[in-house]
């Protein structure tokens, strides 16, 4: 419909819409409940729409679905859809000059947005405009003369046809005069308050995503289209969302819609359900792409169940993992082998074929699976409560090296500069911490203030209550000759109160590791927190009227009777604050005798944790159990001194252990290659003597050409390594001496193949440390006091030990543990 001047009048609001889902769609646990409401409100209170969440979800088709409902309606002419690229510049966007078809001269051409208010006639319409991809583009380069009009403001643009090129904002208070000067002027487009983008963006990447400005995000609403979660618990999937005997469902609503799958979704749902829990584990993806899957299982002609499988995994699967880490894509793909086990109606198993698999993404992703280490089976959930009693135990006796357990987590881009950061990161991953943001909207409400009476002077007028009292006091003091002076009571609001300075230092300690730190990563261990979550605590500390008028955060400390008032408050936006303010303090304090921060600990130290660096740790504490346990000596925890990067102490009054963990602490492993003239004349020498020659003359050349070519230097190792941990044993009586080492190898396998990598670089890792330039074995100490250990998830072996190497399996520590538990006297 083409609007006219008769009738844009008609045009200057939106009518009210109601929201449905598109029968196509379906949406788990109250879902699509969910989205009609806020997308209702969106858009009757005047808001553009971005829908964000992973591929798959179906944000394309609810924007289009929006934009047809919006259609019925006689103030929307339809919608324009299309799909941002990383190219799009306001050229794209508004328009630009372009040389005229008739002429020599340039004529200005307008472009998407400017062809949704007029048509190529002249016409004045309002089509909404749909925008898939959102943040493909550069917004702010793409889109910043329309700010302006999405904030209900006029822009002029820089451009020329008949008139100046404007884009108009026109609403109910626009003159009549002046809608009529907009509508009889083809260079003027006019925006009214019917017209709406509605924009969907992938959260595939969330670096990407948030990099929108402020200035543009405040424009909209953001509303979220997540992906179910499959998984009861870390074990157990849900096969109810795609068993078609469980609806309502996704597989019933696909039947209905497609008739074709109902075979294929009865036959494969089990297997389909896991292989999507095992998928967004990694990278979350939508059921439109499980559609897809059934639909090309459907479609494959000849090959077996697990060629079918297979090929819709390399077909629609395979592209979302661009852009994954490489671990990540290894450890999916190798958790399609070892958890995909699905007993099928006749008592066998449904595996996909992974080596396939494998090979495929060698090629896709240009990774190598030759040295693969396959993650060992035992749950990481059983190292989990270990490695979470056993830090808190070291963090208790202030014995650990803080800033080298602050390394030994993967927090994945977030660079951890020590242990206060770390500690930081686990106070805003707390759950009660994220519970008291999300319920700040409701209390917000109801912040305190203070009412309290000001006394001000002033001459020929009365401004408030006269204070007689003072106004005679004041008089007196200048012999009753001014008799326009008064002093007048006035109320004044008073927010700088300890409660508030409470609740306002509260939001600073949290909003800044959330801010710095959190925002924008798309890792598993901070999906708790939602980035427009944080956006919004951040505008609420710098555009909320009470908490601008208080001091900065940075200026507010906190005594300890301000805590007591707000712990004392009524509400509970003020006595939670002050609670966890305590707890914030306690913990930055090192305050792990408290069950408050033991409690903390408990439920966050380990979130961040990869499973390999569970392992590492486990087999680290077991060890330092097992050594305590050999010594007679009673060997106690001590605070690590500065300056040494040992993560550990045990001492007694003759005796001292330093741990190391993931370096080489005070003993290298490192030797260079000879060079040829270090080495005696290779003439009349054996073969292999004049080959290794030859290669330390290749070496040394190269290294001198490396220089002419490149003006750098470049240096060869005859060997190069680093254990997973040492320790190392000092006798400190009569004076010191190093008395024994035990170098650590660890490896989270089961594999024969990865335990006998291990073993060879323990062997190397004995035969070149090295300390003050003398190797150990064999020279500084005899071969029986340097002892090798290879910790491995349980790898069969023939013996435990040989020679001077032990093997530790992981059921050996876990009875390690035991005895720690059953004897704490003998270890602490």
């Amino acid at each position: 419909m083409i609007l006219s001047r008769s009738d844009i009048a008609n045009r200057l609001s939106l009518s009210h819409i109601s929201v449905e889902i598109p029968s196509g769609l379906y949406f788990h646990g109250g879902e699509d409940a969910r989205l009609k409401r806020q997308i209702s409100a969106a858009l009757n209170s005047g808001k553009h729409i971005i829908l964000t969440g992973p591929p798959g979800t179906g944000k394309s088709v609810l924007a289009k679905h929006l934009a047809k409902i919006a259609q019925s309606l006689d103030e929307v002419d339809g919608y324009t859809f299309t799909t941002a690229t990383a190219e799009w510049t306001t050229f794209d966007t508004i328009g630009g000059y372009v040389p005229a078809t008739e002429s020599d001269r340039l004529e200005f051409d307008p472009r998407l947005f400017l062809q949704c208010f007029r048509t190529d006639a002249g016409a004045v319409k309002n089509q909404w405009l749909i925008i898939d991809e959102l943040n493909r583009a550069n917004i702010d380069k793409a889109l910043g003369p329309l700010f302006s009009v999405l904030s209900e403001d006029s822009v002029t643009l820089p451009y020329e046809r008949d008139e100046q090129i404007r884009i108009d904002w026109v609403d109910e208070e626009t003159p009549e005069s002046v809608r009529a000067e907009i509508m009889n002027s083809a260079d003027r487009y006019p925006v009214t308050p019917a017209w709406r983008i509605i924009g969907t963006m992938n959260t595939f990447d969330k670096t990407s995503l948030y990099e929108l400005s402020f200035a543009f995000m405040r424009r909209f609403s953001f509303i979220h289209v997540g992906a179910p979660d499959l998984l009861n618990s870390p074990e157990v999937v849900d096969h109810s969302l795609l068993d078609p005997t469980a609806g309502p469902n996704y597989a019933t609503v696909w039947m209905d819609a497609f008739d074709e799958l109902d075979n294929t979704i009865r036959e494969y749902h089990r297997p389909m359900a896991v292989v999507w829990a095992i998928i967004n584990k990694y990278r979350s993806i939508g059921p439109s792409i499980v559609l897809d899957m059934f639909h090309h299982i459907a479609a494959y002609e000849g090959g077996e169940r697990t060629s079918q499988m297979t090929s819709s995994l390399i077909s629609l699967v395979f592209p979302q993992l661009e852009g994954m880490r490489e671990r990540d894509q290894k450890t999916l793909i190798n958790d399609l082998e070892t958890d995909f086990e699905i007993t099928t109606a006749d008592g066998g198993t449904e595996p996909v074929n992974v080596d396939y698999l494998r090979s495929k993404a060698e090629d896709m992703f240009d990774i190598d699976f030759t040295e693969w280490v396959r993650m060992s089976k035992t749950p990481p959930a059983e190292l989990r409560d270990i490695v979470t009693s056993e830090l808190i135990t070291y963090l208790q006796a202030g014995a650990p090296n803080p800033n080298l357990i602050a390394g030994a987590f993967d927090y994945s881009a977030v660079e951890i500069e020590n242990f206060q950061s770390l500690k930081r990161l686990h106070f805003v991953m707390y759950a009660d911490v994220v519970e008291y943001i999300e319920r700040l909207p409701e209390r917000l409400r109801r912040i305190k203030t203070e009412q309290r009476r000001m006394t001000t002077q002033s001459r020929g007028e009365v401004r408030g209550q006269i204070n007689w009292s003072k106004t005679l006091q004041q008089r007196a003091k200048s012999g009753y000759a001014d008799r326009t002076l008064f002093m007048t009571d006035n109320p004044e609001i008073e927010i700088n109160i300890p409660e508030n300075r409470v609740f306002k230092k509260l939001l600073a300690v949290i909003s800044e590791p959330l801010r710095q730190e959190i925002q924008g990563l798309d890792q598993a261990w901070r999906e708790i927190w939602d980035d427009g979550d944080i956006i919004r605590l951040r505008r609420m500390l710098t555009q909320n009227v009470h908490l601008d008028a208080l001091p900065s955060a940075a200026k507010i400390s906190l005594t300890d009777r301000e805590l007591t008032v707000a712990r004392r408050a009524r509400q509970p936006l003020y006595y939670d604050a002050a609670r966890l303010y305590q707890l914030y303090r306690d913990l930055m304090n090192d305050r792990f005798d408290l069950e408050s921060v033991q409690e903390l600990l408990e439920s966050t130290i380990i979130a961040p944790l990869e499973d390999h660096k569970m392992f590492e740790l486990f087999c680290l504490f077991a060890i330092g159990h097992s050594v305590q346990r050999s010594i007679q000596d009673n060997l106690t925890l001590t605070r690590v001194q500065s300056g040494t990067d040992a993560i550990a102490s045990l001492e007694s009054p003759d005796r001292r252990l330093r741990i190391y963990y993931d370096t080489g602490g005070p003993l290298s492993f490192y030797s260079d290659y000879p060079r040829p003239a270090d080495l005696p004349d290779p003439t009349g020498a054996d073969e292999f003597y004049q080959k290794l020659y030859r290669q330390s003359q290749a070496l040394e050349t190269h290294s001198e050409l490396v220089d002419q070519f490149l003006s750098r230097g470049s240096q060869h190792s005859f060997y190069s390594g680093r254990p997973d941990f040492l320790v190392l044993d000092w006798n400190t009586q009569p004076e010191e001496s190093l008395r024994e080492v035990i170098i650590g190898e660890i490896k989270y396998t089961r594999s024969p193949s990865t335990f006998s990598t291990g073993l060879r670089e323990l062997i190397e890792y004995i035969q070149f440390a090295e300390s003050a330039g003398e190797f150990l074995f064999g020279e500084t100490l005899d071969e029986e006091s340097v002892r090798g250990i290879l910790c491995t998830d349980g790898v069969q072996g023939d013996v435990n030990e040989a020679g001077n190497i032990q093997h530790v399996s992981t059921d050996r520590m876990q009875a390690e543990f035991e005895k720690s538990r059953s004897n704490p006297q003998d270890t602490r």
